[in-house]
């Protein structure tokens, strides 16, 4: 049976368009892969929970550095009157009633997650509430990359500053002193607790962008599919119409003979 130009073209461009579609469901398929690789991982997450635990002894420990850098590369003064600012960090000395959960370290195993959170010693009392206030945001946001066993979590989730207070227990706050040498210096601590309600609330912004984001990539995908499929139809449409005028020439002049 004789096939005409233009059914030859609507069939192939229906072959192309079927393909085409064929192509794109193993791209579906690897973003669906691509979500369920960035769930939690067991072993990953079990790590960063161990690093954490030394948290707030590392903090300390980086800003006592920071002030004996400090007084270290001050200028010289004269022999029998210079002093360290803070002493080593071997030499700090807290009071007796120093609450214990300060030094705690995370615990993620609870159906409430604990984060213990210290100021670096400061120089006055405000200096360390403001040093805790910031330490308290920089231990939010890393629970978040821990939970999710990525960095992108505390852009993803951008969390409010009321949002992190209301996670402070009221029951786990301290305010103290530290020695160093002949000096006093001061630190504050709280301790974040995380419900399975805020755990769940997170946990959905968190799928919320893994969906966006992989249907922004099917969706990229798609359209390029798409526009493929339409240049290919409009060639074939092309080829076509000249067959046909080619195939009414020479019915022509066949006529005329």
């Amino acid at each position: 049976m004789n096939c005409s130009p233009f059914r030859w073209s609507l069939g192939c461009s229906f072959g192309m368009i079927l393909c085409g579609w064929t192509l794109l469901l193993p791209t579906a398929s690897a973003f669906g892969w691509h979500c369920k690789q960035h769930g939690r991982c067991g072993a990953a997450v079990q790590q960063k929970i161990e690093a954490a635990k030394s948290y707030a002894s590392a903090a300390r420990l980086v800003a006592v550095q920071s002030d004996i850098d400090e007084a270290e590369t001050a200028p010289s003064a004269p022999v029998g009157k210079a002093e360290l600012s803070v002493g080593p960090f071997d030499e700090l000395r807290y009071p007796a009633d120093r609450p214990a959960w300060i030094d705690a370290g995370p615990e993620l195993d609870e159906k409430i997650h604990r984060w213990p959170v210290s100021s670096p010693p400061s120089s006055t009392a405000e200096l360390s509430r403001r040093a805790l206030a910031i330490q308290l945001r920089a231990a939010a946001e890393t629970y978040l990359e821990t939970l999710f066993d990525s960095p992108e979590a505390p852009q993803v989730i951008p969390l409010e500053d009321d949002w992190i207070a209301e996670r402070q227990a009221d029951d786990h706050y301290y305010e103290g002193e530290v020695y160093s040498g002949g000096e006093v210096l001061y630190e504050a601590a709280a301790e974040l607790r995380f419900t399975a309600k805020d755990r769940r609330w997170l946990q959905a912004q968190w799928d919320s962008h893994l969906v966006s984001r992989r249907m922004v990539g099917l969706g990229a995908a798609t359209a390029g599919g798409t526009v493929l499929l339409l240049m290919a139809t409009a060639g074939l449409s092309l080829v076509a119409r000249r067959l046909e005028r080619r195939a009414g020439a020479g019915q022509a002049a066949t006529t005329a003979v």
